[in-house]
């Protein structure tokens, strides 16, 4: 071990006319001054404390010297991909090993490397992208026209009666239109996966229609409605099959507006906001409730349903899986409050991601218990902010990320 640094004393300055001290230096020697002395006290010093930097740098263990990120992450290579403007990018939506860039008057399918596949002429003054199962409904939010399209080009398309006010897709590829037409609250417009028409249920009495939501089997379509005449706001629950029958309504407790609906993996229906979930079943009596603090999103899958939210105001943000009687099982914490989240068609990976960061998370199945919390699989960095991302698909690497960057398209895996 290096001896200890000690500390040089200094002596005061030496009036004139007076010898020197003992040691110190002596009259009339070459190159002889106070200043020369400072010089090399100076050098005594630094070549000490040289050695003493030395001798902590081997004494130390190595990551003492490693600083220490609490968002340590992985610089990621892209697999493929190609490189854009910002403004191109916010025209740019994942669907499959891909991209389809999405304007007012055309649609364009983009591979990964860039280049241009089928286009489609569209007028369209707002559209509006839904996709699931490698589908990608294109609706104009404020008109009337959509259009279904796929990784070979068009499925279908039409035309409403009314603006298009919402949309979802089934797992099958069957569409639900929500739009307004006079005389009424909305209207519900179901279509078959080539577009040709099953039945709609138009709402004169019962609401403003906020949202629809295909069960996990195909058989059901979900709808939340919202009375809001009285003085005392209230969410009913309509359930239609897809012959055009309406098979059950609730309604649900006074004050809650439940927008969102998402399904259990028993099937039942659970609506979402912004501090509760409640599934409903065949009873009067709901099938389970769950409250929280602080409620971002809820999405259905195989293993239940995935919540993110806190159960404070200022408390962790976590993902959950709620199973089907409403138990929260173990959690995730996230380290970030998601700007764009993307779970895989078949639920067992989500992705997450807050500026240029992507966090990849593992979901446990159906047959794991509710101890089995979500496990981190991938924390990586992108060059530029992501502003869409979504998993390809791709059955043989269910974590393979198209992601759509301001600075371009990346496919990523961690």
């Amino acid at each position: 071990m290096a001896d200890p640094i000690r500390r040089i004393p200094s002596s005061p300055p030496r009036r004139p006319g007076t010898p020197p001290r003992r040691g110190g230096i002596p009259p009339g020697r070459a190159g002889a001054s106070p200043h020369r002395a400072g010089l090399v006290a100076l050098a005594v010093v630094a070549v000490l404390l040289m050695a003493a930097v030395v001798a902590i740098a081997f004494l130390l263990p190595e990551d003492a010297w490693t600083p220490t990120d609490p968002e340590v992450t992985t610089p990621v290579t892209p697999l493929t991909g190609f490189d854009c403007d910002s403004n191109e990018a916010m025209t740019l939506h994942p669907l499959g090993n891909g991209v389809v860039k999405v304007t007012r008057s055309r649609l364009v399918r983009m591979d990964m490397t860039g280049t241009e596949g089928w286009s489609l002429d569209i007028d369209m003054q707002s559209p509006f992208v839904v996709a699931r199962n490698g589908r990608m409904l294109v609706v104009d939010r404020t008109g009337f026209d959509w259009v279904l399209v796929d990784a070979s080009g068009r499925l279908a398309s039409g035309r409403t009666t009314g603006a298009i006010t919402g949309a979802a897709l089934g797992a099958d590829g069957g569409i639900a239109l929500i739009h307004d037409e006079p005389g009424y609250r909305g209207v519900l417009r179901l279509l078959a996966p080539d577009g040709t028409f099953r039945f709609e249920w138009k709402s004169a009495e019962s609401g403003h229609i906020l949202s629809a939501a295909f069960d996990p089997a195909g058989g059901f379509v979900d709808v939340s409605v919202l009375n809001s005449d009285g003085t005392t706001p209230l969410t009913y629950h309509k359930r239609f099959s897809l012959e055009a029958a309406e098979v059950a309504q609730h309604r649900l407790p006074d004050n809650w507006i439940l927008p969102v609906v998402v399904h259990d993996p028993e099937g039942h229906p659970v609506f979402v906001g912004s501090q509760q979930l409640i599934a409903l079943s065949d009873n009067p009596e709901p099938a389970w409730s769950l409250s929280l603090a602080r409620i971002l999103s809820a999405h259905t899958a195989p293993g239940g349903v995935l919540v993110v939210g806190s159960e404070t105001a200022d408390g962790d943000l976590r993902l959950w899986r709620v199973d089907s009687q409403g138990r929260k099982g173990s959690s995730l914490v996230l380290p970030f409050e998601p700007d764009q989240t993307a779970l895989g068609d078949d639920g067992t990976y989500m992705a997450f991601s807050s500026g240029s960061r992507i966090l990849i998370v593992r979901i446990p199945g159906a047959n794991q218990g509710p101890n089995q919390a979500p496990v981190q699989a991938g924390d990586l960095r992108t060059t530029g902010e992501v502003l869409r991302l979504a998993f390809t698909g791709d059955p043989r690497e269910p974590r393979l990320l198209t992601v759509v960057a301001r600075d371009g398209v990346r496919s990523l895996l961690p």
